[in-house]
């Protein structure tokens, strides 16, 4: 497999993993407005900076695994969702 294809299906399956994560945290959210009162946006919001971490790590990890595809002339081939 060339290493633009094994970056995107490494991307593809970081941004699934994310997409469900977000999910899960966006229900998370949902569950403890009730019990603390503060408003959903506030637990959104701090879901989506979660998430945006978590995507940063998730690039760096692939990069330790597979230095190979740490960069081109444009930049680094692997980007977040």
């Amino acid at each position: 497999m060339s290493k633009e294809g094994f970056a995107l299906q490494r991307h593809q399956e970081y941004a699934q993993s994310l997409r469900e994560m977000y999910f899960r945290l966006g229900q998370m959210a949902g569950e403890l407005t009730p019990v603390y009162g503060k408003p959903s946006a506030y637990y959104a919001r701090k879901a989506q900076d979660a998430i945006e971490r978590l995507g940063d790590m998730l690039g760096e990890a692939l990069y330790a695994e597979h230095p190979e595809l740490e960069n081109d002339e444009t930049g680094l081939l692997y980007t977040r969702p």
